[in-house]
């Protein structure tokens, strides 16, 4: 499967700024990019999850749009409240705060 990643359009852009402002209390932030199929399987959505130095990334079929930005809110904030507890335990000054 022949797959090009492409940058985000316009619309996911203003998707991305409206999240990010309910996601700035969390020192979070989202991403998004598009996935274009050349074997017709269509294009997809890519979602990058970051806090810190972490990232994790959440691939749909979707195509989001400003209706999907609470689901997207929550999915952050609870990815978020699992991975701040291992990062407590680091040893790395810059990762700890």
């Amino acid at each position: 499967m022949a797959e090009k990643r492409l940058p985000p359009d316009a619309p996911l852009v203003a998707l991305a700024s409206l999240i990010n402002g309910h996601l700035a209390p969390l020192s979070a932030s989202v991403n998004f990019f598009r996935i274009e199929h050349s074997d017709g399987g269509g294009m997809q959505t890519g979602i990058i999850y970051q806090c810190g130095p972490r990232r994790a990334v959440v691939i749909t079929r979707a195509y989001l749009g400003e209706g999907d930005a609470d689901e997207i809110v929550r999915g952050v904030t609870e990815w978020v409240a699992d991975i701040r507890p291992e990062s407590k335990w680091t040893a790395d000054p810059k990762e700890a705060a």
